[in-house]
């Protein structure tokens, strides 16, 4: 923000401009990894930004000057068609707003009628992004083998997708992330069957996209790891959804499962190196192994799935965590930043308590008559202050005539006290 690279330079060249432009939306999106739609971990806030979404790689490359549109929908400036790297971050741009919407709901801070209109809303952006893929990026999972899957296209797709199921997964009754049901009760319940529905056959979505990734693409093809964070939620899902209460007539346990390890392989082998999406694969893991073991005695058991451990080993505040409700995926989760207020205090505490009985043993060893006078210094709570006095040994540059010369123990040079002749001999323990 410094280097104001949230404005344009219109005085400078098409590729000084743009390389400012790449700059900053690549330092939106590693916030975005940070923040998760939390505003008080928000610095490229939406407002802030005055600069257009970049441009495609072929016009970068032939350094031409392109309008692009900007984050939020301008009416009058945008372009009939998005390029894949402006669609990506409109959508993060969403989907922040989505999860905001979604604690808000669980916090009960919106009315029914505003969270309709806020879904209706969310639906309408997600459909103009949809519409504003070009063409040879339209992506059709039913057949994908005629089609060279670019991993920019993967991953706006997953994108999209993910916005869909966080927009509608609040519907999901049972679900690990779902919010109460009875804080959607005035919802019609046509309508959160509908939104139920979408959900699951978006996290399929995500699924089948992944997999079909990996089928048809070049094995140094990489993605990022917004895709994992995407793959983990949409398994997740899937699962749910086969063995929920009514199930999924379009996919089986069985299936559901078989999806589930090879969405779990593929990242596997896509993010071995990441320590981020570690957890993720971690908890996928032993969610698999719990559903398979459901399916070996009975069919449509619904698994409770197991709350992150990291949640437990972090002191944070209550309402933090309440507002808040990190994901296994939260990099501040991960990070492990601990509030250790309880054991400042508690250290401050013991301090006060040791000085305090210090002060005592001291009073306890004065001579009667030796406590100060009123209007002399006492230090009530702490160790007194003696003055010290600087000896020959300790200083062998002062001279001899100094000698005598008083050292305030807190301030480093003569106070009052010491200027005045008060407290010139000391014990003889010193």
């Amino acid at each position: 923000m410094a280097l104001r690279l949230n404005y344009e330079r219109l005085d400078l060249g098409a590729v000084a401009q743009e390389v400012r432009r790449r700059t900053f939306w690549s330092l939106y999106l590693l916030e975005d990894i940070f923040c998760v739609g939390l505003k008080e971990f928000e610095l490229c806030r939406p407002d802030i930004i005055q600069l257009q979404l970049p441009c495609a790689d072929t016009d970068f490359e032939g350094e031409r000057l392109v309008t692009t549109g900007c984050l939020r929908p301008d009416g009058g400036r945008e372009p009939e068609t998005i390029n894949d790297r402006g669609l990506f971050l409109r959508l993060a741009y969403i989907r922040r707003a989505i999860m905001r919407l979604n604690r808000r709901v669980y916090l009960k801070e919106i009315d029914s009628s505003e969270l309709v209109s806020s879904i209706r809303n969310f639906e309408t952006k997600l459909q103009q992004c949809q519409t504003q893929i070009r063409p040879f990026d339209q992506f059709t999972p039913d057949d994908p083998v005629p089609y060279h899957v670019r991993p920019q296209t993967v991953m706006c797709h997953m994108s999209l997708h993910q916005c869909y199921c966080d927009l509608y997964r609040m519907f999901l009754a049972g679900y690990t992330d779902a919010v109460p049901q009875v804080d959607v009760q005035a919802v019609a319940v046509k309508d959160r069957m509908t939104m139920r529905t979408k959900c699951l056959e978006n996290a399929e979505k995500i699924v089948q996209t992944l997999i079909d990734f990996s089928e048809q693409s070049d094995k140094i093809q990489v993605l990022d790891s917004d895709a994992a964070v995407c793959a983990y939620h949409g398994t997740r899902l899937v699962l749910f959804g086969a063995c929920s209460p009514g199930g999924n007539p379009r996919l089986p346990m069985q299936l559901a499962i078989k999806r589930a390890k090879a969405c779990l392989s593929i990242l596997s082998r896509l993010f071995a190196f990441s320590h981020s999406v570690k957890p993720m694969l971690k908890d996928l893991d032993g969610l698999i192994q719990r559903y398979d073991a459901s399916l070996a005695m009975s069919y449509n058991v619904e698994i409770a799935e197991e709350e992150d451990s990291l949640s437990h080993e972090r002191e944070v505040s209550e309402h933090a965590r309440v507002r808040q409700r990190l994901s296994v995926h939260s990099l501040l989760l991960q990070a492990g930043f601990v509030d250790d207020s309880r054991d400042a205090a508690d250290s401050f505490a013991e301090d006060a308590c040791l000085a305090a009985n210090l002060e005592e043993s001291r009073v306890s060893r004065e001579e009667p008559g030796s406590r100060p006078a009123d209007g002399q210094r006492s230090y009530s709570g702490m160790i007194s202050p003696e003055p010290l006095l600087l000896s020959q040994e300790l200083f062998p540059d002062m001279q001899q005539g100094n000698a005598n010369l008083l050292f305030n123990a807190w301030m480093g040079f003569p106070g009052p006290d010491e200027l005045s002749g008060v407290g010139s001999a000391l014990d003889d323990e010193f």
